[in-house]
């Protein structure tokens, strides 16, 4: 009665997701020219070009249990995901251009929309009137690339905690005060050069 688990499965897939191009300029043979006579050296466009795959598990853990006026809970929960790119579609014009139709760049920033992993753990106290909650979470590192193109040198983002942390009076029945901060301890990615 104290401890339940709940694990739920999923697998989504989205068929022409919109996504960012890669940087078309005006050496391109196809539309080049078209970026000329608009006086414009280089350009990007949102399209419904991929089809993607996302498998993933969220895992939920809570326990509760009273201590007469005390109440304490405590809640871990997972979520661990999985992005594939299935297929990138060129409209007609720019067909044979898929690395550029959907670029290194591109991908690794769709990738990581979809992060390995995001962790919490949760405790909840309280006492009479007064209340505690605190939530340390660990988001997975990641991996995206900048400007250079080069995959053999990726910007890597190193996981990192938070931590949140409130504090709280019951007033009354229908009214609670609370205090808090969200990463308390000012969490920050990592520095990138």
């Amino acid at each position: 009665k104290k401890f339940t688990l709940t694990v739920d499965a999923y697998q989504i897939k989205v068929k022409d997701r919109i996504v960012l191009t890669g940087l078309f300029d005006t050496g391109d043979e196809q539309i080049g020219s078209i970026l000329q006579g608009l006086n414009v050296g280089a350009a990007q466009f949102y399209t419904n070009a991929v089809d993607t795959r996302t498998k993933g598990v969220d895992v939920i853990a809570t326990y509760g249990t009273n201590f007469g006026q005390r109440k304490f809970n405590v809640t871990l929960a997972g979520n661990f995901n999985n992005m594939d790119v299935l297929a990138v579609h060129t409209t007609p014009q720019l067909a044979g251009k898929e690395e550029v139709y959907f670029g290194v760049r591109e991908r690794y920033f769709l990738l990581a929309s979809a992060p390995d992993h995001k962790i919490n753990l949760s405790l909840d106290y309280s006492i009479n009137r007064f209340n505690l909650f605190a939530r340390v979470t660990r988001f997975s590192g990641l991996k995206l690339i900048d400007f250079n193109f080069d995959e053999t040198m990726p910007d890597i983002y190193d996981a990192r905690h938070t931590v949140d942390l409130t504090l709280g009076f019951k007033v009354s029945d229908n009214f609670n005060i609370a205090i808090g901060a969200a990463n308390l301890l000012d969490t920050y990615p990592s520095i990138q050069d």
